[in-house]
């Protein structure tokens, strides 16, 4: 996980989540196990395919749009 202009304890907080990843259509899903990338300009449209913790984070700190995109190495 990466994040900016996010309080410090939010950041560690979504570091240390575990995500349990499986083929059910979540963002999670979409992004690791297919590599796709969105832009959420909407926090409230896509909320039923976010993980509970992560969403609740990002109602704590305002968040009302997001980009989540997978990051590769080389």
């Amino acid at each position: 996980v990466r994040t900016a202009g996010v309080p410090e304890e939010v950041e560690r907080a979504a570091r240390n989540v575990e995500v349990p990843v499986q083929p059910d259509g979540s963002l999670q899903a979409e992004v690791l196990l297919h590599g796709r990338s969105f832009l959420i300009p909407d926090i409230n449209e896509a909320a039923d395919r976010m993980y509970p913790l992560f969403l609740t984070l990002a109602r704590q700190v305002g968040v009302t749009s997001f980009v989540i995109v997978p990051l590769k190495l080389p």
